[in-house]
């Protein structure tokens, strides 16, 4: 009995992909061909990715965003520049050699490793968990004998913080900054200023 049911259901799979090669079916634009669901082979597009209405899921090129799921298309940003996730653009008065710190956090090693007052900017996509009231961030080197105290400058409106223009301040051996999270729980990006 089993067996004829695994048997059954394989000839549905092989006869719905043979159905929709020869009567034309495609996934329409936002989603893309899912070989892995029975019933609906179609699923929508992830963030960063767009689905022309080809059967396939693509990567939005630098420069460009799929902010939602279910994009057909990416959107050009204005900065000519996006995150690495390609869900965020990068805001337009950010220094052209500013990094970007994956995976939501900024390595003390890579930093500090890398701070330096010809180019102290950072960026980073803050992923935000529903529980959370304040976000923290800080920047400490692991070394603790070679430890630099730094002033960090942080933004989320410009994307060249300074002593100037900044919404967060950390200072010290271990800077910490506290940042509240936005009302709608959306990520954001946090551009940073570093200076030894």
């Amino acid at each position: 009995m089993l067996r004829s049911l695994v048997v059954l259901s394989s000839v549905v799979v092989v006869l719905c992909l043979l159905m929709s090669n020869v009567m034309g079916w495609r996934c329409s634009p936002g989603t893309y061909h899912n070989s892995h669901t029975l019933f609906d082979p179609c699923s929508v597009c992830d963030q960063g990715h767009y689905c022309p209405g080809d059967d396939r899921m693509y990567s939005c090129a630098n420069g460009t965003i799929a902010p939602s799921n279910g994009m057909a298309y990416c959107v050009p940003c204005e900065s000519k520049r996006s995150n690495s996730f390609r869900t965020l653009c990068v805001l337009v008065d950010t220094p052209v050699q500013a990094r970007e710190a994956v995976h939501n956090t900024l390595y003390a090693e890579e930093v500090f490793d890398e701070i330096n007052v010809k180019n102290p900017f950072w960026f980073a996509t803050l992923l935000i968990e529903e529980s959370s009231k304040i976000l923290q961030y800080t920047f400490a080197d692991e070394d603790v004998k070679r430890s630099t105290p730094v002033v960090v400058y942080a933004s989320t409106i410009t994307g060249k913080p300074s002593k100037d223009n900044y919404l967060y301040m950390a200072m010290g051996q271990n800077a910490t900054l506290s940042i509240p999270v936005p009302n709608d729980g959306q990520p954001v990006i946090m551009y940073f200023c570093i200076v030894p």
